[in-house]
């Protein structure tokens, strides 16, 4: 058995590298802070902003090291950004299939990223997955160095999306690494070697109360909008389902806090749950066909009852899905959008103030 130690006896906010720059972009200007109290500030020029947000896009380890799927992905995003303003993306963890990276000078950050998604002025804000760990994972931060559009500072990390110029708050985002918080440590590699992060369930605890920390902080600056993305989702019906220690330690604070949205990929489909708790509806936001399409509602009956509005996979079809996202003063607007242009779902949320 393999002891991955990464840092953990570390506060939940510190990191390894230090990046304190600032890169402009088409539409938009990202200032990344070399303190990690402080939240990215990312400022647009426009009234509103439009991002895509997807999950396990990450190609796969042999040649042509994408998929059909992945590149129908890219391409309509790519088409997309020519006809409107996309400020960026949300990448959900998975980067990398299917045991990550070995270094920060792997082939696969230009094989299947940079050769595939052709936008240079759009960033990426990334989370880790699971199938991160099985590499390098620290090699995926220090590539924030290397590309101007990769954005991954840190394990944790958070944004502060601001329209009208930087003079509007819009959206905070909270990008947490749930592969550490959960309990779903252990994984094996291709050649079956177990490989476990040594993670004790006091550190988890610590991370916990650094995210209820930030999020109780950020219900009092009054953002519109407030988003929390990590790869593992709380409620799924899918094939992995519901993930306790998610379920139990970080539900109630999204819904204590009033988070409008919690983003998560892992499962390689659609799905749309909406939950009530504690007098709070949170919008549970799965997005993982991006890349290897999988069918599964095994676990249908573990989740709370009625809270399953949506749910779409479809594996004979080569096209793929992600979410896009529109929000503005008024309301933020989730589309489930197939890579043919056909539009599944669309969430509204309106905005809490």
């Amino acid at each position: 058995m393999i002891l991955i130690y990464f840092y953990l006896m570390v506060r939940l906010s510190y990191g390894l590298c230090k990046f304190s720059n600032e890169r402009q972009f088409q539409n938009s200007i990202l200032k990344i802070h070399n303190d990690y109290d402080t939240p990215l500030q990312f400022n647009i020029t426009d009234n509103y902003a439009r991002f895509f947000a997807l999950g396990d896009w990450g190609g796969i380890p042999i040649f042509p090291y994408r998929t059909i799927v992945q590149q129908n992905v890219a391409l309509f995003m790519h088409n997309v950004s020519k006809n409107m303003n996309v400020h960026f993306q949300l990448g959900l963890g998975d980067n990398f299939y299917f045991d990550g990276v070995k270094s920060v000078d792997d082939k696969r950050f230009k094989l299947s990223f940079e050769d595939v998604f052709l936008d240079q002025e759009i960033p990426w804000f990334f989370i880790l997955g699971n199938h991160d760990y099985l590499g390098n994972p620290h090699a995926q931060i220090e590539y924030t160095e290397r590309s101007k559009r990769w954005i991954l500072p840190n394990y944790n990390y958070s944004i502060s999306v601001n329209i009208n110029q930087g003079k509007n708050k819009l959206i905070y985002i909270l990008m947490i690494d749930t592969v550490l918080l959960s309990q779903e440590t252990e994984f094996r590699d291709r050649s079956n070697k177990v490989k476990t992060l040594n993670v004790t369930d006091h550190k988890k605890n610590d991370y916990f109360q650094e995210i209820e920390e930030t999020l109780k902080k950020i219900s009092l600056e009054k953002y519109p909008y407030v988003i929390v993305a990590g790869h593992y989702p709380v409620w799924s019906v899918s094939e992995h389902g519901p993930t306790k220690i998610l379920v139990d330690k970080l539900r109630p604070l999204l819904h204590k806090y009033k988070v409008n949205a919690y983003f998560a990929g892992h499962e390689h489909d659609m799905e749309h749950l909406s939950h009530t708790y504690m007098n709070s509806t949170v919008e549970y936001i799965i997005t993982g066909i991006a890349n290897l399409p999988y069918y599964s509602t095994e676990h249908l009956n573990d989740v709370p009852k009625d809270s399953l509005k949506y749910y779409w996979a479809d594996i004979f079809q080569i096209h793929g899905a992600l979410a896009l996202v529109e929000a503005d003063l008024n309301a933020m607007n989730i589309t489930y959008i197939k890579t043919n242009g056909e539009k599944l779902y669309q969430i509204k949320i309106k905005n809490k103030f």
